[in-house]
């Protein structure tokens, strides 16, 4: 009678341990897969030169203030389409205080894509057009982009930061749609 009590307790002896055993298994895997979660999302970016910026950000401020006084406006527009190489026209009309076209100024951008944020440097030159800009750059990936623009004229230096949602030439949102 004993062995048949031994026999029936031996099994009951192995389930909390491969209970334990599987809660382990379970918790590894679920940090296992957190980890690929993790570092496969490029829904984020660092910001380039953000400990640059930091440092100078009382100039940075004093500049954009020395910007609002100066008065001018920008209007940065990016064409929908892109060339072969994924490269996109970037339109940029500059008006005074006064709204005339301000000319001979020499334009430069640094932008990038939010989700990535490796930064593209843009030079512009003039078009026929008083006051437009034109240049190009490797912007082919839908999403928010942020722009910071400098245009020197003379002693006058104007500075604007904006952010732009490109929308991909083959998508319904697309103007001509």
């Amino acid at each position: 009678m004993r062995e048949e009590r031994d026999d029936a307790a031996r099994p009951r002896s192995l389930r909390w341990p491969l209970i334990i055993v599987g809660m382990l298994l379970t918790h590894v895997s679920a940090m296992m897969l957190a980890v690929k979660i993790a570092s496969g999302d490029t829904g984020h970016a660092v910001l380039p030169d953000y400990y640059q910026r930091a440092v100078a950000w009382d100039d940075l401020q004093a500049e954009a203030r020395a910007s609002a006084r100066l008065g001018w406006t920008a209007s940065v527009t990016p064409s929908v389409l892109t060339d072969e190489r994924g490269r996109r026209e970037i339109r940029v009309v500059l008006h005074d205080r006064f709204g005339a076209a301000v000319e001979g100024a020499a334009l430069t951008a640094r932008t990038w894509h939010l989700a990535v944020g490796d930064p593209i440097d843009v030079a512009f030159q003039a078009s026929a057009e008083p006051g437009v800009y034109v240049g190009r750059a490797a912007m082919e990936r839908p999403g928010r982009w942020h722009v910071d623009l400098v245009a020197d004229q003379g002693p006058s230096r104007f500075v604007e930061t904006s952010e732009l949602d490109l929308v991909s030439p083959f998508s319904t949102d697309a103007p001509g749609h």
